[in-house]
């Protein structure tokens, strides 16, 4: 029988823009693919169950479903991919599924401490050594839990001097909702 060789997006991507799915097939009989509407087939299935509209076309073996997806958060979530190759003697081969996060909604910085995050300048009595930001990513806003999350290899909180220099230090997270900026010498008032 026919075969899934692989689908573009990868199993578990996280992505924040699409516009479509590609899926390389493998024709094991000799007498070729069927791309026709009752052959091989490629479906993706949104957060809320429906099936996501799309126009299918092929290039040589990969079948492409081109898909349209809102970038305001309201079709966020997690979606599943099922690809079903059929070859011209109408032999079905497995089912392939593989499921990807699409959040197009960035984090939002909850609260920094010392910092007054409506103000332009914030003034601090005291001495400090650490300064750190409440992350959150929000669930989308389909209503949908999966999103994917706080990258915190990618998010960075650094603290500049007055004359736009960084203030020496080093970066650290709880890998769940915190990240900070260690001072290397703590300052102090004056």
């Amino acid at each position: 029988p026919p075969g899934v060789l692989s689908i573009t997006p990868a199993n578990r991507s996280e992505l924040n823009s699409i516009s479509e799915i590609t899926a390389v097939l493998e024709d094991n009989s000799g007498t070729g693919l069927d791309f026709t509407s009752t052959g091989s087939n490629i479906q993706v299935i949104g957060p809320d169950g429906t099936e996501v509209e799309g126009t299918t076309s092929h290039e040589g073996d990969n079948l492409i479903l081109g898909i349209n997806l809102a970038t305001d958060g309201s079709e966020d979530g997690r979606y599943t991919v099922s690809v079903k190759p059929v070859d011209n003697t109408g032999t079905a081969g497995n089912e392939k599924r593989v499921t990807f996060i699409y959040d197009t909604e960035q984090p939002e910085i909850i609260s920094v401490t010392n910092i007054d995050m409506t103000a332009n300048v914030s003034l601090v009595n005291g001495e400090i050594s650490r300064i750190e930001a409440v992350l959150v990513d929000a669930m989308p806003p389909s209503g949908y839990a999966d999103n994917a999350g706080i990258d915190f290899e990618t998010s960075t909180v650094r603290l500049k001097s007055s004359d736009g220099n960084i203030v020496d230090g080093e970066q650290g997270d709880n890998d769940t909702d915190k990240i900070w900026w260690q001072l290397s010498n703590p300052l102090s008032r004056g």
